[in-house]
């Protein structure tokens, strides 16, 4: 069985993928995905300090990609109006949810998109790779799942 890490590699391998980050750096998760991306040659940009950017640049930046890698952070404005825009969309874009505690979906949402949910717990800067877990969302429950990724 593959690790969450290969999967994630098999799964974006040739795409092009967006992080949107709230803040002035990546969070821990966002930190270890990105070194996922990184190690297997996946091309990625990152936008920062969404709060302060025009909502247009932001969609510009997210039609410009394959997907979109972000944080559970729907408490920001910001987060709800990208929230709206993506499931809007025609055309089927990759939906990665990385989350600390819980996620937001646990099956998947009414949506053309292929959404999955990411969690890696980091202590005093190192991933504990052991805690990691990769999904793509489905109609059954991510917990129900046979072997935590090809159901």
């Amino acid at each position: 069985m593959k690790t969450p890490s290969e999967n994630i590699a098999a799964s974006l391998k040739g795409k092009r993928m967006l992080f949107l980050e709230n803040d002035i750096s990546l969070g821990n998760g966002l930190q270890e995905f990105e070194s996922i991306l990184k190690s297997a040659n996946i091309d990625y940009t990152i936008l920062f300090d969404l709060s302060d950017k025009p909502i247009e640049e932001i969609v510009k930046a997210i039609n410009e990609h394959d997907g979109i890698v972000f944080m559970t952070q729907w408490v920001y404005d910001v987060s709800n109006k990208l929230k709206e825009y993506m499931f809007s969309l025609d055309k089927k874009k990759i939906i990665v949810e990385a989350y600390i505690n819980e996620p937001t979906w646990y099956y998947k949402p009414k949506t053309i998109h292929d959404v999955y949910i990411y969690t890696c717990m980091v202590y005093f800067g190192k991933p504990q790779k052991e805690t990691e877990k990769f999904y793509k969302l489905s109609s059954k429950a991510y917990w129900d799942y046979k072997n935590k990724f090809d159901k």
